[in-house]
């Protein structure tokens, strides 16, 4: 998988991905929805002012704009925001983590600086 490119069948499966996790955090129809291909280390690094890193592993980075809802498994914490980035496995294009984050912790990140950004159609929403 080279940065930048993603064929139309992964897209139709980051489209489906995406939509599910979106629907299950609450947000049946989120008000935008990004993808670019990349490595874990990368997307770490972007997400966090370059402090943080990782693996070289091809992933998905998938962002979502809407209204978020997550439990945290085992306990009563409530995580909730109008972010969220999704770490979409490459092979299984299953969700490997995730972020969701309130309007004030939102990182700034140029998507367009890690690779080829795509628009992604998400439920009824459509962002193209």
């Amino acid at each position: 998988m080279n940065a930048g490119e993603i064929s139309t069948q992964a897209l139709d499966r980051l489209k489906t991905t995406a939509a599910k996790w979106s629907e299950v955090q609450g947000d049946e129809a989120p008000s935008e929805v990004l993808a670019v291909s990349t490595t874990r280390d990368i997307a770490m690094r972007a997400l966090h002012d370059g402090t943080v890193g990782s693996d070289d592993e091809p992933i998905y980075l998938v962002i979502l704009k809407g209204n978020f809802t997550f439990k945290v498994p085992g306990t009563k914490t409530v995580r909730a925001g109008t972010w969220a980035a999704l770490f979409v496995d490459a092979n299984s294009f299953r969700v490997q983590t995730m972020t969701i984050r309130p309007p004030e912790a939102i990182p700034d990140v140029s998507l367009d600086s890690i690779g080829t950004v795509h628009i992604l159609r998400t439920g009824t929403t459509d962002t193209s």
